[in-house]
């Protein structure tokens, strides 16, 4: 499971809740994404959508990753109350089960009430 640090309270200027927070995803991805537990979303009972904040731009030279990293990490909420955060090594190639994503830490905000 996927670890929140640095968690910060607030709200959009749209009156939603939002909770953001450094995730660093686990030593065994589970396929289908890590999922975020809503213990760990102080504030919140639902997430509408989840951004990405932090994401560093790639060198202008040539470069084709949009991450330190060299993966994509996608937010999955289509259950508003179990949000997912997946992992893509390669175009539309979802990181392997239980592969060693701890590498991987990313600023993410989730929004929702």
């Amino acid at each position: 499971m996927a670890t929140l640090t640095k968690v910060r309270r607030g709200v959009d200027s749209f009156g939603k809740r939002t909770v953001e927070a450094d995730v660093t995803f686990s030593a065994t991805y589970a396929t289908g994404g890590e999922a975020i537990s809503m213990a760990a979303l102080p504030g919140l009972t639902y997430v509408d959508r989840v951004e990405i904040v932090f994401v560093p731009m790639p060198d202008i030279k040539g470069a084709t990753s949009f991450t330190q990293h060299g993966k994509q990490v996608i937010p999955d909420v289509s259950n508003k109350l179990a949000p997912k955060l997946k992992v893509f090594t390669g175009a539309a190639t979802e990181a392997a089960n239980a592969s060693d994503q701890s590498g991987i830490t990313s600023r993410i905000r989730f929004v929702g009430h």
